[in-house]
């Protein structure tokens, strides 16, 4: 078993096997002194973390909107849903009622669709983890603005 994962692996020349090594001590060296400075969190501090929005600064607006996170909930009850259009307008609706509690459904489901692709955006600038198949494209397909 070792000898066929030695064949599959890639052959490093002793240059480039250098320069990993070099490279992971420094990324040790860099965890460890962030380790140090680092304070050490409950469960219960990290969830209030949470609880606090997100702010992001909404350009073609010239506002900012506070914003959420997904739940787990969210993302279960997300992931039945098959629509790309009804993704993307659902994630956006929970992101931000998250984060604002007066974003109501009806109101959301009125809004411009142009307005709806700006905040999109500039939640995707700020949170570039979030699928952009969520956040973007329903507002291309429903002719909104694209992020860039």
């Amino acid at each position: 078993m070792a000898e066929k994962q030695r064949e599959k692996a890639p052959k490093m020349s002793l240059e480039e096997q250098r320069k990993a090594i070099e490279k992971y001590e420094a990324y040790t060296t860099e965890m460890r002194k962030k380790e140090s400075l680092s304070v050490t969190k409950t469960f219960k501090e990290i969830f209030k973390l949470q609880a606090e929005p997100n702010i992001v600064f909404v350009p073609e607006l010239n506002c900012n909107i506070k914003y959420g996170y997904l739940t787990t909930a969210d993302l279960l009850e997300l992931d039945d849903i098959e629509d790309p259009v009804l993704l993307g307008q659902e994630t956006l609706f929970r992101l931000w009622h998250n984060g604002d509690s007066t974003v109501s459904r009806e109101e959301f489901d009125k809004m411009d669709i142009q307005v709806k692709s700006y905040i999109s955006a500039a939640i995707m600038r700020k949170s570039p983890f979030l699928s952009r198949e969520q956040l973007i494209t329903s507002q291309q397909r429903e002719g909104g603005v694209t992020s860039k």
